[in-house]
């Protein structure tokens, strides 16, 4: 059923992708993978792909004792 509702972005970072060993249960690339395949299929543009920055020490102080961010 189509919706008018805008779909929420998708949100990946290279830095998702840990290098694990070839063959290892968990395969990280497919992260890196979903995220080609939604663009090269169309169905997300550039606006459609949110690339996080790094949360600063305040943003991550306010969910968490400073010490332990710190």
């Amino acid at each position: 059923m189509p919706t008018s509702r805008p779909l929420p972005p998708i949100v990946y970072h290279p830095a998702y992708s840990a290098p694990l060993p070839p063959g290892h249960r968990f395969p990280m690339q497919k992260y890196a993978r979903l995220a080609e395949v939604l663009a090269e299929e169309g169905l997300i543009g550039p606006e459609g792909l949110h690339i996080p920055e790094p949360a600063s020490f305040e943003l991550l102080a306010a969910a968490h004792d400073p010490d332990y961010v710190g």
